[in-house]
């Protein structure tokens, strides 16, 4: 593995100034050592929010909501709710369907409460979502759309925090030792 001529100076530069070789100890706690008189490198702390689907959310994503899953699962002369109720998507998907007026609950039938479509058909907004934030494309969603997913446990903010480092002004491909700055308090240890 063969290294940038620069990067074997930087290296060779970082090593000097610190003691152990650069990537020993993780970026943040590697840069904060670093004395602001040297000015040999500058860091920058640079943050960026992204949207990223929970395991639940790309299930979503690639099956349909479970809402739409229920709506779909009832056929024609209706469904008994007790046979609804144990599909894998039946007691949350049940409850958003009824929400959505997708769906209706008969009691009167003979053989105990029935479901039966409202609708003929629908929608399905939230796998639309969730495909969106899939295909990178979050900011194409309101914040009131992206808290009502969050709420769901179908979508997660991730703060990625990174380092912009440059040269600084004491910038030198050169080793040089640095002379100590001392005080008396230093001395005295």
């Amino acid at each position: 593995q063969s290294r940038h001529p620069a990067l074997t100076s930087l290296s060779s530069l970082l090593t000097g100034l610190w003691g152990g070789p650069p990537g020993s100890e993780p970026i943040p706690a590697f840069l904060s050592p670093v004395p602001i008189s040297v000015q040999v490198i500058e860091a920058e702390l640079r943050s960026t929010k992204r949207w990223e689907l929970t395991e639940e959310g790309e299930e979503i994503a690639r099956e349909g909501s479970h809402e739409a899953r229920v709506f779909h699962s009832i056929p024609a002369e209706g469904l008994a709710q007790s046979e609804l109720m144990c599909l894998p998507s039946g007691k949350v998907g049940f409850s958003k369907a009824m929400s959505n007026k997708w769906i209706r609950v008969d009691k009167s039938a003979a053989e105990g409460p029935r479901v039966f479509r409202v609708v003929d058909k629908v929608e399905d907004e939230v796998q639309r979502r969730l495909q969106l934030v899939q295909g990178g494309q979050a900011e194409e969603l309101g914040e009131k759309e992206r808290s009502e997913l969050r709420k769901r446990k179908l979508l997660n903010a991730v703060t990625l925090k990174t380092y912009w480092v440059s040269k600084g002004s004491a910038f030198s491909t050169r080793i040089s030792k640095q002379e100590a700055e001392l005080n008396p308090e230093m001395i005295s240890r």
